[in-house]
């Protein structure tokens, strides 16, 4: 602050911990998100690419697919990255677990 000192405005406490408890909400909301949007991208890869002994084409055009995305969505995307998301769709394959509890509870971070 300029010339005042930080405890001077009575005020400058009460906004300070509105902007900290606002900062902290967004952190945990954009965790949230981006955790229902790596599932659902795992999800929606696996259900395409994955299953009915489509295996193989799946692992194969995995790259491609990620070469995509990079370019529309950035490095995120490198092919280990959705590769992550599909693991992560498979060993949490049951929607109603991904609340933001179990979020919390296991510090889930993707990328």
């Amino acid at each position: 602050m300029s010339n005042l000192e930080k405890g001077a405005i009575p005020i400058f406490t009460e906004l300070k911990k509105l902007i900290e408890s606002s900062r902290q909400h967004v952190a945990l909301f954009v965790n949230e998100e981006l955790t229902m949007l790596y599932w659902n991208i795992g999800k929606l890869i696996h259900k395409h690419l994955l299953t009915n002994g489509r295996a193989d084409y799946g692992k194969e055009i995995l790259p491609t697919l990620s070469a995509e995305l990079i370019c529309d969505y950035g490095k995120g995307f490198f092919t280990r990255n959705p590769s992550k998301m599909i693991k992560f769709f498979e060993l949490c394959k049951y929607e109603r677990f991904l609340g933001s509890n179990f979020i919390q509870k296991y510090k889930i971070v993707m990328i």
